[in-house]
């Protein structure tokens, strides 16, 4: 049988505890500083108990109301997600790129640099939520470029 939850109450949800899991990266935010101390024990030996061993650089096991994940900053008590100041610079030199690259070669961008971008801003999509609408139009045209390299892109100055 696996370790009991915090408090013994059964799961981790009972206690109060939200998780928001992207592959093989979680965090767990509980509802006060004493439950997240004792879920966060829970939590290690749940995986332990599995036979996974937590990468120690990698995790987080003191309460925390601030931390980076998954390349955002999570602060839990001003409730944002927020890009930091190296992914914005990123961001905003490959759109660069993409417009100096449209405007060079009459609106041919070249798929793999149009991907490298839409790949890039999805990863900020928990923090800036209409990524995805906006990033749509931008995939639809690096799968059906008039050809094998170049896509065009109607880019608004």
């Amino acid at each position: 049988m696996y370790p009991a939850a915090p408090g013994s109450r059964g799961s981790v949800a009972q206690v109060g505890c939200k998780v928001l899991p992207y592959l093989d990266d979680f965090v767990f935010v509980f509802p006060d500083q004493e439950t997240a101390a004792a879920g966060a024990e829970w939590i290690q030996s749940i995986m332990y108990w599995l036979g996974f061993t937590p990468h120690p650089a990698k995790s987080v096991w003191e309460p925390t109301q601030r931390l980076e994940h998954l390349g955002l900053v999570v602060d839990l008590a001003q409730g944002t997600f927020c890009v930091p100041p190296a992914k914005v610079a990123r961001l905003t030199r490959l759109a660069r790129g993409i417009a100096i690259a449209a405007k060079q070669n009459k609106r041919r961008v070249p798929k793999r640099e149009l991907a490298a971008f839409c790949g890039y801003a999805q990863s900020v999509r928990l923090a800036v939520m209409p990524a995805n609408l906006f990033l749509r139009s931008l995939y639809d045209d690096s799968a059906i470029g008039p050809s094998p390299g170049f896509s065009v892109v109607g880019l608004a100055a």
